[in-house]
């Protein structure tokens, strides 16, 4: 004779404890999400009907906001991080150069981006994380949605489970540019991190570009004027500090093309410009390309 079993639902079209299992399919079947469970005792049955799910009571997930850049001129990806922490908002901000990597362009900076955080949250004790991120590849990778094929994709997934086990990490899809203030704060780092290159942090001021066939404006006193007012506030969420100016992505624009105007040029003429920050030496430079030809300039701040 087969021992009289209990059936407890937690999640179902009805809670309660059910004496026979046709009673409990009834409340299970069909429904997203049931929760049951059999037991020989009724009183296991109730422990378990009426326990707090502390899983979910406990974790306390960290906001983080992540997103990524890509320079095709200097061959740099890079990204922006946003941590949520209890102290306030951690901002980070990282590139990389590496030539298997740069093939992958935009993307490499956003995996980056959704490492740079993981480790921070490895490194600050912080439990649990949840990444809220505008590219599909950053959540699909890890969870074996999409097959990691490519040596970048195959090094995230693995530091992703390598990771996970101390971290728990969940992830929240957001619609890129619509508003959103921390995806555009996060979007913001990652564009400006493209113009940071100390040794300190990126170890790329080794390949310092040849400024021997740049025009140097350093002695232009018109253009050195535009360069201390426009630089010495600042004009963004987000800006690289260096040698007392304040440089962001929209004032570095603003002044490369108020140095074109002042040659006699139309903006329109540009149809590429890439700007290099280099820190390490106090030095600005850019390139305008324009039709076949291209203009290099220099200025030492």
């Amino acid at each position: 004779m087969s021992k009289k079993k209990y059936y407890a639902v937690r999640k179902g079209k009805q809670r309660g404890i059910f004496e026979t299992w046709g009673e409990c399919s009834k409340q299970v079947n069909g429904f997203s999400g049931a929760e049951y469970k059999s037991f020989l005792t009724i009183n296991e049955a109730e422990t378990y009907l009426n326990r707090v799910d502390t899983e979910k009571e406990v974790i306390d997930y960290i906001d983080v906001y992540v997103d990524g850049s890509y320079d095709s001129n200097l061959s740099i990806y890079s990204c922006g991080v946003v941590i949520l922490d209890k102290t306030g908002e951690v901002k980070l901000q990282e590139n990389g150069n590496n030539t298997e990597l740069v093939t992958m362009n935009n993307v490499a900076g956003e995996l980056l981006g959704a490492m740079l955080a993981m480790k921070y949250a490895a490194e600050h004790s912080i439990t649990a994380i949840n990444i809220h991120y505008d590219y599909e590849g950053i959540r699909s990778w890890c969870t074996g949605d999409w097959k990691a094929n490519k040596l970048g994709t195959k090094e995230y997934k693995k530091f992703y489970d390598d990771i996970s086990k101390k971290v728990k990490v969940k992830f929240t899809k957001v619609k890129a540019h619509t508003g959103d203030y921390y995806n555009e704060l996060a979007d913001q780092l990652a564009k400006e991190a493209i113009w940071i290159t100390t040794s300190e942090k990126r170890n790329i001021s080794a390949n310092r570009t040849d400024y021997n066939n740049y025009i140097d404006l350093t002695d232009n006193i018109n253009i050195v004027s535009s360069f201390e007012s426009m630089f010495e506030k600042k004009d963004s969420l987000c800006y690289i500090t260096s040698n007392k100016y304040y440089f962001s992505e929209k004032n570095l624009n603003k002044f490369v093309k108020l140095c074109w105007k002042n040659e006699g040029r139309r903006i329109k003429e540009i149809i590429n410009l890439s700007i290099h920050l280099d820190t390490d030496i106090n030095t600005m430079s850019w390139v305008v390309n324009v039709k076949e030809e291209e203009f290099k300039y220099i200025i030492k701040y």
